[in-house]
């Protein structure tokens, strides 16, 4: 078969050429072909499908700069310049890659947006103008950005969508910051109003105890307006708040006023409520009803009843609760006390009046004796009736006077010291048999035996039980009229002996109280009982202890009053019969061994008793002693304190410059002639008296008439205008209201003059306030370019501080709102009141390089600048350099400073001196810098607002500002493992005493200056005289030497040498 030939035709259907047959099987070929362009259509888009994927991925692998940076030429991203040179992707590769950069290029714009909305969010969330601020940077930020994506300062795609991404961003994320501002806002106004509350709680309290009812009323309607405004605003959600505010409001006024009334005392200084009040009140309390009270106490506790609700009740109950435990225990202590002072005092009374039974026995024996042997029946009868009645007045005495369970001895004991003499007598007067029968049964016929004045006497005797008590006295008697004639004579002889030896012993014994006798008497009278044959041995042993317990209580009377621990050792040592001795001095040891041996176990506790006593009332004299030493030692602090220009100036250091005042020669600072005074000025430039700051405080609230005003107003005038003008004085000690009433006050003066007393004007303004009717020229002062103005807005609006708002800081708000309505009142224009609130925030506010306030106002001022708490620059500079000097080495408060260490450089250097080489050496200070010293930040905080801590505090590694610890070495305590091995951690701190060696110093200038100034107007005042005496028509008389108040409150004028003009004559 011949070979067929075939001529290929390419046909252009591709990038592959297929072969066309011309003859045989074009069906096969025509399948062929077919085939293959489906297999070069699939390997078409497979290779499309790649350079997709291939140019995603490499645009996916791009570097976030390459995306995001554009390309000026272009501007377009710098990312999509990379296609013009490869090409070799193809179509699909490079839309792929293009899609892929235009899709990271808004994410990336997009985060970058965000994240710097973020950053800036952050760094202005707690700005006042967070808002506006945030945006300002955001749009700033946003055009810089767009700027760059512009082509030939026309914008493009991309500019669009940057400044379309960018301002939703910007307009969504602004709603949320002002959001979050006003949730701020709204957490200050409300963190203010909580402590506002909490003030109010405390001011009704204070009024509760001064009883002061209107008042607190306007403070709760003040109160519940001042919440429901916030409820109204809604910027307070908790409704709640209002009522449990007004609640405690009411709780605390009823609790101060119930402690009130528990206080009161009587002239005496005894309380005139009792426990049982006390328990009425409670009462009355939970019932709601006062009908049980006193009517006293009614009018005072029903008044208080209808601010005492269900809610409150308990708060109520539990603090009168409390007032009552603290009365009771203190009632309690006292009644101890009272029981303790009765008991010794009855134990010594008891001991007198056993003395007294024994003397009183001669003298009834020798008075009735005289009379029954006169034959004088009259007399007799009228002496046992005298007798009788005596007794009895001493028993009535004795009971008074001592304890119960001593009542049965010692009436026994002043009974029979008249009875015994009594029956001794009629005895003697012979047939004591019959007599004592007589007296036993009261026979007739047996009495006919006596004589008439013995039968007279048992008469009396058997019918007056309170002279002899037939069942105490009978046995006692029958012992006396025993045995013969004789016998009973010699018994009555023998009483007779015994009575004049126990009466010289009671003679003894007031001598040794009178301190006339001593032992060596005591021991001789002891040896004279031991041989006395009248007394028995009981007798002997009671003469000898009732002698021993005189001394024994001599002892105790001569015991030195040194200290009342030492007597209450002595007692313990006297009570425990020597077994415990808790540290005798051996003086002390000897006297109690004395003691010891001078009493039994039946007198030692009496005697024990007379030691305590002693010690109670040496006790008291200590307790006496140390509260005038204290007392002393305070007024001293506080006139040390008085002389520092700090602000930490309370009633007692006020107090305490009213007694500066007077020993510099004023006796006030309300006298006329402290106004023509330079150097009192001084002396109150440092610190406020007491009387000019109670005088300033009245008419700061209104309150007249005044009799001082004149005087307290030019004190005004010249305090509040210091440094010309510059500082007010008054500032630490008046609040802003206060100081804009005297300023307007003072303006008024100058405008009236003579015309209106300072009284009548202060009048003036405060009516103006109270005026109701003064509404509308309040409302016309503060209406502003149409805008009628709150004074919470005013301040908000116009008052500034360095340029900036401060008017709406929440403690701006509450000192100035009433100072705003004050003024406005008074036609005070817009200008001045803004010009007067901003000098005034300027006084009370700083800011300070030591100083961060967290509580701070707006713009970092605070109250607490340590320009404010220290008006004097020198005392300030001080206290600075004493607070570095506490601080651990390499830190301290202020700007960082070098820390140059100095060292002694020796140097040398050789020299010829005539052929010869000599060195010498000289001795240098080099100076190094090893660093810098770390910044220390104080914190203050106050609880009250003359009294401020400065807490030291450091920033941390993270910039936050932290607590600065230190162990006792002065190591600083950065990390764990550093407070775990420490064992002491410091935390250090400063108050305004730190400065109080300074203060001293300036008080002695002052005593210097006064001295000084004293002795140089003496001397002035003496030249005067001699000059004048030499003057011809001069005659003695009162001081005509012009006299000034400072030379009269200095005493530097001799008014008994000095001379007065009378002129020609």
């Amino acid at each position: 078969m011949p070979i067929l030939r075939e001529q290929r035709q390419v046909s252009s259907i591709g990038p592959v050429g297929v072969v066309r047959s011309r003859g045989g099987d074009a069906e096969r070929y025509n399948r062929l072909a077919n085939a293959t362009q489906k297999l070069t259509e699939l390997a078409i888009d497979e290779m499309g499908r790649q350079a997709e994927k291939s140019g995603a991925k490499k645009a996916q692998q791009l570097d976030v700069k390459k995306i995001t940076a554009i390309n000026p030429e272009t501007g377009r991203p710098e990312a999509l310049d990379w296609i013009n040179s490869n090409r070799f992707i193809g179509r699909k590769g490079a839309e792929a890659y293009e899609r892929v950069v235009a899709d990271r290029f808004q994410f990336e714009i997009e985060q970058q947006i965000e994240n710097k909305a973020k950053e800036v969010a952050l760094k202005y969330s707690d700005t006042p103008y967070a808002e506006k601020e945030y945006a300002e940077v955001m749009n700033t930020y946003i055009d810089s950005l767009a700027e760059g994506s512009k082509q030939g300062g026309k914008a493009t795609e991309y500019t669009n969508f940057i400044y379309r991404a960018g301002s939703t961003f910007v307009a969504a994320s602004t709603l949320s910051l002002r959001k979050k501002q006003k949730d701020i806002e709204d957490t200050k106004i409300l963190q203010a109003l909580g402590q506002r509350n909490e003030k109010d709680s405390d001011v009704a309290y204070y009024l509760g105890q001064s009883g002061d009812l209107s008042k607190f009323k306007q403070a709760l309607q003040a109160n519940e307006d001042r919440n429901q405004d916030l409820i109204d605003s809604g910027v307070q959600t908790n409704v709640n708040v209002k009522t449990a505010s007004s609640e405690t409001l009411k709780a605390n006024y009823v609790s101060g006023a119930i402690e009130g009334i528990f206080s009161k005392q009587d002239n005496t200084g005894n309380r005139i409520i009792t426990s049982n009040d006390r328990r009425l009140i409670e009462i009355a309390i939970r019932r709601g009803k006062a009908d049980l009270l006193p009517e006293e106490l009614k009018k005072q506790v029903e008044p208080l009843l209808e601010y005492v609700s269900e809610s409150n009740k308990r708060a109520v109950l539990a603090e009168v609760a409390a007032y009552s435990a603290d009365y009771d225990a203190i009632e309690n202590d006292i009644k101890a006390q009272q029981s303790a002072d009765l008991k010794a005092a009855q134990n010594a009374s008891a001991l007198v009046y056993e003395n007294q039974a024994d003397s009183d026995k001669i003298t009834y024996y020798n008075q009735f004796s005289t009379a029954y042997n006169s034959n004088d029946p009259i007399s007799a009868d009228m002496l046992l009736k005298s007798f009788d009645m005596d007794i009895n007045n001493k028993i009535r005495q004795m009971q008074d006077a001592t304890q119960k369970q001593d009542h049965k001895s010692l009436e026994q004991d002043l009974r029979r010291s008249a009875l015994e003499p009594v029956v001794s007598i009629i005895g003697a007067d012979g047939n004591p048999a019959d007599a004592k029968t007589y007296l036993m049964g009261g026979n007739v016929s047996i009495g006919n035996r006596l004589t008439p004045r013995q039968r007279k006497v048992i008469d009396f005797l058997r019918s007056n039980p309170s002279f002899y008590d037939s069942d105490l006295d009978l046995v006692y008697v029958e012992k006396r009229l025993e045995g013969t004639n004789d016998e009973v004579k010699e018994k009555t002889d023998a009483y007779k002996r015994t009575s004049d030896f126990k009466n010289a012993t009671t003679d003894l014994i007031n001598d040794i109280s009178n301190g006339d006798a001593g032992s060596e008497e005591v021991n001789k009278r002891i040896e004279e009982i031991n041989n006395s044959t009248d007394l028995d041995n009981p007798e002997k042993d009671n003469e000898k202890k009732r002698l021993l317990f005189s001394a024994a209580d001599a002892i105790v009377n001569g015991l030195p009053e040194q200290n009342s621990r030492e007597l209450n050792n002595i007692a313990e040592f006297v009570s425990s019969n020597g077994n415990n001795n808790m540290g005798l001095s051996d003086d002390s040891l000897e006297a109690a061994q004395d003691i010891i041996n001078a009493t039994d176990e039946t007198n030692r506790g009496k005697i024990v008793t007379e030691i305590i006593k002693k010690k109670n009332r040496v006790k008291s004299e200590e307790t006496e002693a140390e509260k005038r030493l204290a007392e002393e030692a305070i007024l001293a602090q506080n006139k040390v304190k008085a002389f520092s220009s700090s602000a930490d100036k309370d009633k007692d250091v006020r107090e305490a410059m009213d007694m500066i005042l007077k020993d510099h020669g004023f006796t006030s600072a309300l006298d006329r002639a402290t106004m023509e005074s330079p150097h009192f000025y001084e002396l109150m430039k440092k610190t406020i008296s007491q009387d000019l700051h109670v005088g300033l405080k009245s008419i700061g609230k209104g309150q007249v008439p005044n009799p001082d005003a004149e005087v307290i107003m030019r004190h005004y005038q010249v305090l509040s205008k210091l440094d010309n003008g510059k500082r007010n004085a008054l500032v630490p000690v008046l609040t802003p209201t206060e100081i804009f009433r005297l300023d307007e006050i003072s303006r008024l003066k100058g405008f009236y003059g003579d015309e209106k007393s300072f009284s009548d004007i202060i009048s003036e303004v405060t009516l103006n306030e109270v005026d109701k009717s003064r509404q509308n020229i309040r409302d016309f002062t503060l209406k502003i370019d149409d805008v009628q103005h709150t004074p919470s807005s005013f301040l908000a609006t116009y008052v500034k501080y360095d340029g900036e708002i401060v008017g709406n800081d929440p403690l701006v708000q509450t000192m100035y709102e009433g100072a705003v309505e004050m003024m406005a009142a008074n036609k005070v224009s817009p200008d001045l009141i803004q010009q007067k609130i901003e000098e005034d925030i300027a006084q009370r506010f700083a800011k300070d390089e030591y100083v961060v306030d967290p509580n701070g106002v707006i713009g970092g001022l605070t109250r607490h600048a340590i320009s404010i708490s220290y008006p004097d620059k020198e005392e300030a500079n001080v206290f600075v350099e004493l607070v570095n000097s506490q601080l651990p080495r390499g830190y301290a408060i202020g700007e960082p400073e070098d820390i140059i260490v100095e060292s002694e450089v020796v140097r040398t250097r050789q020299k010829r001196l005539e052929e010869k080489r000599t060195t010498a050496s000289a001795t240098a200070t080099r100076k190094e810098v090893i660093g810098q010293t770390k910044r220390v930040y104080l914190v203050p905080y106050s609880e009250t607002d003359t009294e401020v801590i400065y807490f030291s505090h450091i920033l941390s590694n993270t910039n936050e500002l932290v607590p600065m610890y230190m162990n006792r070495n002065g190591d600083v305590l950065e990390n764990e493992m550093d407070f775990i091995s420490a064992e002491e951690v410091i935390h250090p701190a400063f108050d305004l005493t730190e400065t109080n060696e300074w203060a001293e110093g300036e008080a002695r200038k002052s005593q210097d200056l006064l001295v000084a100034a004293t002795l140089r107007n003496q001397q002035n005042a003496k030249a005067m005289r001699d000059a004048l005496a030499k003057r011809p028509r001069m005659f003695d008389g009162i001081a005509g030497i012009r006299e000034t108040p400072f030379t009269r409150s200095l005493g530097a004028l001799d008014r008994d040498n000095l001379i007065k003009y009378e002129g020609n004559r």
